[in-house]
Formats: structure tokens, C-alpha cells, sequence
């Protein structure tokens, strides 16, 4: 029996290239031209292979500290990919888009803005405090959902989302590897759009079996008066769309926007162990996401506990300041610049020393001074040396 080769091996644990080969068939760019009615205007933006390497070569550069991966070649072809995302956005979604990949978003990558961030969540915050609310971590996390930190308006903010998500450098690596090509997508914005009113349906032989919460850390105190109305809108655009979808068991991502009372299809998902239960859990509700009976979950308590997950998770992320993605641009150009100081001095000192040493040799065979054999002796070191590092500066 032959051995199983590395892909096959690494699809037997829990790997990063196993999670996208089980979602690869719930990508957007799968279910989008079935469910493009249903959903939020989007657009695809394909990475060349040069795009998907030089992101790598950044963050290796960056965040893996292996130096001299990322080339001034890397960074126009960068350059080169924000001018085609901002023509992109401009020409498309001038208001605002929301940014992701084929398979997932880069919520963990690092926004432009910092600064909005910070003042965005501290005016929700207190605004909620001023409706009446007590100041709790729960309190927090409903603040928290009103901050729209992946909303896209230039080439820059996605660039400093692209180059700073270990998500987006998993799946550009997994493609380089064993391909799959990945794209951007650009998805109009919608500024109904929060957190707090995003569910997750479990579809199991065409049933709808399960509908949860999507975020299940908050609890939200006027959605339980308004479950029995989502839930029926919910199910309504879900029979409209299950049919084109394509297969009969996934896991479907709704939100309902309060102002135009309707229902929006986000996405679907595999449904696997890879695909978050939100409320309901792989391990203990499998008969219920699986046979039903219905049951429709959203929090009716405060998660215990949470101000330290807060402190460690949101407010010590925004703390402080970090560089800009493009700074890392100028510090490769003036490495670059360097380099090519080294190079030019090297070649110089081999050229100049060979040289001398060339025109030298005959009076070296003849002279008797040891004065004159040392001195040459050195020319010759000099020589080799300057030569073997302009070979290697050029091979670099």
C-alpha cells in the first residue's frame, strides 16, 4: 500500500488545509451566482499568483521575521493590487464595502483606522449607558457589535486588513501549495447591517431544523419580543432559497434589517464540526440540528464572566499604536537601496583589486622582497574576498 502523501496526511487532522478543503465547496464564489438574489450585491476580484505570493513574503517579512523575503518586486506588485482594488470600490460600492476571501474574512487582521475604532466603540458605549444600561461586560459586547472595524472605503483599508490576517495568510498559503485559487470579494454594504440581529439555521436533509443566535457571547434584551417575527421572516426567504442551493444539509447565515423589516441570506457553511454551533453545540444537540423538532435559541442571560475576555480580547487590542502596512514598504526600499551600496563597493574592490593584482603578478614573480610578496599576498586576499561577495550579493 502506497503512503499517504502530505495533503492526504494533513486532511486525517485538524490543519489548516483541512478546513479549507471542507469549505472550499460552501466558498461565496460557489453558492453567489445561485443565491445572488438573496444576498448582498458582490463582486470577485481574482489574486494573481504574484499578489498571493508577495502577501506572503510580506507577513513572513513582518511577522515571521525571515529577512529578505519581501522584494521591491513584492511591493509594486502590492502597490499594483491596491490600485486595482480601489479602482474596484470606487467604480462599484463608492459607499463602503464589506471585504473578505472566498472562504472566510480577515476579521483578525489590523483596520487602517485605528483611531475610529476607539472612538466608534466609546460613543456606542455611551450611548447605551445613557439609554439606562448598567456598565457590564455584556454592556460591552452590545457596544462592541455596533463597530464595523472590516468596512472597506479605499484599496488601503484592504490592503492593512490583507497584510496583517494569519486568516488571509493560511488560505493564500494553502492555494501556493496545493492549489485552489483564492479571491477577493467585495460585498456592498449595508448600514442596517449588526451583529445583534444575525442568526445561524441548520439545514439537515432539507430541513430547517435549528436556528440560533449568531453571537452567542451577548444578550440582547429586545430580541426575545421580536423572535416569532424574525423566525418567520427567516423562514420564509430560507423556501425561497433552499432550492438553489444546491445540496440538501448546510448551514445558512441570516440577518434581519429592522428598518426595510426583511431578511438577508449572509452565507452558507458546511455542516460539519468545522462550521461554529453557535448556541446549540456538535456534541450535545446533534439529534436536534439533525431530526429537529424546530428550535429557535437566542440568550436570555448575561455570559458569566466575560469582562476579562473583553479586557484581553477588545480593549487591550486597540491600546496603543502600531505601523502602517506600508512603512514595511519603505524599510524594504531602503534595505534595497543598502544592498545595492554594498553591491556596487564590492564590485568595485573585486574589480579594482583583481585588476591589480593581474597587472602585478610578473613583478611578483621576480621580486625577492618579502615587503612586496606580503603586500601582494594581501591584494590576492582582498580579491577572493571582494569577489565572493559580490557573487553572493548577486545570487541574493
Amino acid at each position: 500500500m502506497a503512503e499517504p502523501t502530505e495533503a492526504e496526511q494533513l486532511l486525517e487532522i485538524g490543519s489548516e488545509h483541512r478546513l479549507r478543503s471542507e469549505n472550499l465547496p460552501f466558498d461565496i464564489d460557489v453558492w453567489y451566482p445561485s443565491l445572488r438574489h438573496f444576498t448582498f450585491e458582490s463582486i470577485f476580484i481574482p489574486f494573481t499568483r504574484p499578489e498571493a505570493e508577495a502577501i506572503l513574503h510580506y507577513q513572513e517579512t513582518r511577522f515571521l521575521e525571515r529577512k529578505g523575503k519581501l522584494t521591491t518586486i513584492d511591493v509594486e506588485v502590492l502597490e499594483k493590487l491596491e490600485q486595482r482594488i480601489e479602482l474596484s470600490l470606487r467604480g462599484n460600492f463608492p459607499e463602503g464595502a464589506f471585504m473578505r476571501l472566498c472562504g472566510r474574512s480577515p476579521k483578525d487582521g489590523e483596520p487602517l483606522d485605528r483611531d475610529y475604532i476607539r472612538e466608534k466603540y466609546s460613543a456606542e458605549l455611551q450611548k447605551l449607558l445613557d439609554e439606562g444600561a448598567p456598565l457590564t461586560g455584556n454592556t460591552k459586547m452590545r457596544a462592541i457589535s455596533k463597530v464595523h472595524w472590516l468596512k472597506v472605503q479605499s484599496g488601503a483599508d484592504c490592503m492593512s486588513l490583507l497584510l496583517t490576517s494569519e486568516r488571509v495568510f493560511a488560505d493564500l498559503h494553502d492555494w501556493i501549495r496545493w492549489g485552489e485559487p483564492e479571491q477577493i470579494v467585495l460585498r456592498k454594504w449595508e448600514p442596517e447591517l449588526s451583529q445583534e440581529f444575525e442568526f445561524r439555521g441548520f439545514v439537515c436533509n432539507n430541513k430547517l431544523n435549528a436556528l440560533s443566535q449568531y453571537d452567542h457571547y451577548t444578550y440582547y434584551p429586545g430580541l426575545e419580543r421580536m423572535k416569532d417575527s424574525i423566525q418567520a421572516k427567516i423562514f420564509s426567504i430560507w423556501e425561497q432559497a433552499h432550492p438553489h442551493v444546491g445540496t440538501h444539509s448546510y448551514v445558512m447565515d441570516f440577518v434581519y434589517l429592522p428598518k426595510s423589516d426583511r431578511v438577508v441570506v449572509i452565507e452558507i457553511s458546511p455542516f460539519l464540526l468545522c462550521t461554529g454551533p453557535s448556541l446549540f453545540s456538535w456534541a450535545f444537540d446533534r439529534e436536534v440540528m439533525e431530526k429537529g423538532p424546530f428550535e429557535f435559541r437566542i440568550k436570555d442571560t448575561p455570559y458569566p464572566n466575560i469582562d476579562p475576555i473583553i479586557e484581553v480580547n477588545w480593549e487591550a487590542r486597540w491600546k496603543g499604536e502600531i505601523p502602517k502596512y506600508d512603512q514595511f514598504y519603505d524599510l524594504v526600499q531602503s534595505q534595497n537601496n543598502f544592498s545595492i551600496s554594498l553591491s556596487t563597493i564590492s564590485y568595485l574592490t573585486s574589480f579594482t583589486s583583481v585588476g591589480l593584482a593581474s597587472f602585478l603578478y610578473p613583478y611578483y614573480l621576480r621580486s625577492k622582497s618579502l615587503g612586496f610578496s606580503l603586500l601582494y599576498s594581501g591584494l590576492c586576499v582582498l580579491a577572493f574576498a571582494a569577489t565572493s561577495v559580490s557573487i553572493k550579493l548577486l545570487r541574493d
